[in-house]
Parts: structure tokens; C-alpha cells; sequence
């Protein structure tokens, strides 16, 4: 072998191991991810015991610091070398959870103690989301970005699944501080898989780097992905109002009950699989189009729900759904990999979750107080506000006519 190629193999076998290291992080911080509700949950019952309202204040709080932190961390993940947010973000996140725990096992944590430390945990988070999808394009080849997109999806089905089944493993009664032990420590697996990725998120120089303002801007002039990004978080509050609301409330007053409702939202994994698999292997022409088309499926449950409430139809319908979620995912995160110019990614990415994580809470209020008002015909107006925002960004002629990874960044801009 020559030098040369001796060269390219060092090289190719560095790239290899980043890429190991991101999909362990990746898949450790989304099993954490889909915990911690759960956790916080369950640690604060067997706590605190405290009723519903402080439960919700607990629970709502890492949701808000992550709100209120994402806009900004779009903007600092871009200055900043991968390597210390891994390390700054997920060790905070790791000490947050370590400091619950000790107030519990000396029992002097509060309500308000608990949710200033989650809150802490929240900010710690809003930093790694946006980051993932932002470090993926720098060490995996344009061309193998949406199967890597899609192995992540698979990842975060299994993570669905296994997050609640490990919170309620590792929570007990006797011994609550120990789920937020393991959590910590899950928190600290991926700061550490950040140490070798010496590099940052925008391979621009320090000087040419942009202000907050003019980020903001630029984005502004992508008209797919504010389109979108619009758009989703009108769906997305819709469809969780029907998880969280519509949807539970009429299958606690028929036979499909607690039980039914809980394994027909199972099924999603199912379907989420299956797409994360399908677009491992496949592509097409016109990504954006068929994903929108494919985020249609999203009102399945609604109309099974809707013309007859039954377990089994529920389950089924739930599958399509999952798959059809899963799509859209995948090539909506390779379109902004591909097509966003890395310097704006990270706040596009901060974009893209912020309106999806303040569209939820704003959706289940919404659809309560409709569902107070009209009952079972709410799902009428959820069905309707699903397909219509839906379709909606295929107004958009750079949505159209939006290609796969081949697409240049320019034709993207409108």
C-alpha cells in the first residue's frame, strides 16, 4: 500500500468511527429522550406525590426551557466547537438529573425544586436536538445522507418503544432517585461520544460568520422551509390534540379503553419502521412532494376512529400513520441537510423544533376546549386542519420542484 492510499484508508476509517460514535450517541440520547417524561413522572409520584396540576408544572417546565432556549442555540451551535457542546450539554444535562436525585434520597425536594432543576435539564437539551441534525452532513458523504437519515429514524422507533418500557423498569417505588441516576448517566454516554469530533457545525471562518438577525433572514428566503415549518406545527398541534385529547377521550367512553388506545399508539412504531426501511433502500425524484403525500396517512387513526371505534381497526390504522410520519421525517431532515448552507442549518434545525414544541401544548389546549363544545365532531375539524396544512406547502414551487440530495442549494432559494 502507498502512502497515498495509506493516506485515504486513515481517513476513511476516521470517518467511520465519528460516524459509530454519533449513531451510539444519537441512539442513547433519543432512548433518554423518550424517557424522561416518564421518569420525571414517575420520580415525582413515588416523590412527592403531589397531585395533577404540580405534576404538569414539573413536567411542563423542561418543555419550556427548551422552548425558550432553542431560538438561541440554533445561533451558538454554529460558533462553537462540537466537541464542548457535547461535553457542556450533556454533562449539565447529567448533573441536572444527579441533583434531583440527591434532594429525593435526602427527602428535601420540592415542587418548585424539581422543576428549576428540569427546566435546567430542558435548556441542556434544546442544545443536542438542533446539533444532530446539524453534525450529520459533516461526517456522512451527500450521498448516503438519507439512508443515515433513515437508520435514525429506525433508531428512534426502537427508542419509542423501549423508553417508556425502561423508565418503568428502572423508577420504583422504593427507590425513585434510581431512574434518575441511569438517566444522568445515559446523559453523560453521549457528552462523552462528543469527545473526538474536533470540528464545528459551520466550516466558515470566525469573521464570515453572521449575525443572529441576518440568519434569521436568510432563512426567511427559503421559502420551502418556513412553508413547511408553518405549516407542520399546524399539524402537528392538530394531531396532538387527537393523541392527547380527542382521540383518549372517545376511546375511554367505548370498548376500546385505556388499554386499546395505548396499544393502537404502539402500532406507530410498526409503520415508522417500515418507512425508515423503505427509504434506507429507495429514493425519489421529488422527496418533499411524496413525503407531504405521505404525511396525508397522519389522519388514518382519525378516520378509523371516526366511522367506527373499534381496538382492532384503531391498531391498524395507526400503522399507515406511523409510516407516513416516518417518511416525511427522513426526507424532510436530508432536504435540510442537502440544501441548507451549512452555516444555517443549526438555526434552521432550531427553526424546525421550536415550532413543532410550542405548536403541541398550544394544540391540546385548543382541541379540549373544541372537544368540550362539539364532542366526537371534533375529529372532523382535525381530519380537515390535517390534510389541508398538509398540502398547503405544495402552493410553494420550490417545495415542487425540490430534488433529492443531487439539488443545489440555489434552486431552493425563491
Amino acid at each position: 500500500m502507498t502512502l497515498k492510499e495509506r493516506f485515504h484508508s486513515s481517513r476513511s476509517a476516521q470517518g467511520q468511527n465519528l460516524l459509530y460514535a454519533f449513531f451510539f450517541s444519537r441512539g442513547v440520547s433519543l432512548l433518554a429522550e423518550y424517557m424522561a417524561p416518564l421518569v420525571i413522572a414517575y420520580c415525582f409520584q413515588f416523590s412527592l406525590g403531589g397531585n395533577a396540576k404540580q405534576l404538569s408544572i414539573v413536567v411542563a417546565a423542561r418543555t419550556i426551557g427548551m422552548a425558550v432556549t432553542l431560538p438561541i442555540a440554533g445561533f451558538v451551535i454554529g460558533r462553537i466547537a462540537v466537541r464542548w457542546i457535547f461535553l457542556i450539554s450533556g454533562f449539565c444535562a447529567a448533573a441536572s438529573q444527579i441533583t434531583a436525585a440527591l434532594f429525593i434520597a435526602s427527602g428535601s425536594i420540592t415542587t418548585s425544586m424539581f422543576a428549576i432543576v428540569q427546566a435546567v435539564n430542558g435548556v441542556s437539551a434544546a442544545f443536542t436536538l438542533p446539533l444532530f441534525t446539524s453534525l450529520l452532513p459533516l461526517i456522512a458523504p451527500a450521498e448516503k445522507l438519507r439512508r443515515a437519515n433513515s437508520w435514525i429514524a429506525i433508531l428512534r422507533s426502537g427508542a419509542m418503544v423501549a423508553g417508556p418500557v425502561v423508565a418503568g423498569l428502572v423508577v420504583t417505588e422504593r427507590n425513585p432517585a434510581m431512574g434518575l441516576y441511569v438517566s444522568a448517566a445515559m446523559y453523560a454516554a453521549t457528552a462523552l461520544c462528543g469527545i473526538p469530533m474536533n470540528m464545528t457545525v459551520s466550516k466558515t471562518e470566525k469573521s464570515a460568520r453572521v449575525s443572529f438577525a441576518s440568519s434569521l433572514g436568510t432563512l426567511m428566503s427559503f421559502t420551502w422551509v418556513w412553508g413547511i415549518v408553518l405549516s407542520f406545527a399546524v399539524v402537528n398541534a392538530a394531531f396532538a390534540g387527537f393523541q392527547s385529547v380527542a382521540g383518549l377521550k372517545i376511546a375511554l367512553s367505548t370498548s376500546i379503553g385505556k388499554t386499546g388506545w395505548s396499544t393502537a399508539l404502539s402500532a406507530m412504531a410498526i409503520g415508522m419502521v417500515v418507512g425508515g426501511l423503505l427509504l434506507s433502500k429507495v429514493s425519489f425524484k421529488r422527496p418533499l412532494v411524496v413525503g407531504l403525500i405521505c404525511s396525508l396517512l397522519m389522519a388514518c387513526p382519525m378516520i378509523a376512529l371516526m366511522l367506527h371505534p373499534s381496538s382492532v381497526l384503531l391498531f391498524v390504522a395507526f400503522i399507515p400513520c406511523g409510516f407516513g410520519t416516518e417518511v416525511f421525517t427522513i426526507v424532510w431532515q436530508t432536504a435540510l441537510q442537502t440544501s441548507v448552507p451549512g452555516r444555517f442549518l443549526p438555526a434552521a434545525s432550531s427553526l424546525d423544533t421550536f415550532g413543532s414544541l410550542v405548536a403541541v401544548p398550544i394544540g391540546v389546549i385548543i382541541t379540549g376546549s373544541a372537544y368540550d363544545a362539539s364532542g366526537a365532531k371534533t375529529l372532523i375539524y382535525l381530519i380537515a386542519i390535517v390534510v389541508l396544512f398538509t398540502l398547503a406547502p405544495l402552493l410553494l414551487p420550490s417545495v415542487r420542484t425540490m430534488h433529492d440530495s443531487e439539488t443545489k442549494t440555489e434552486s431552493a432559494m425563491r
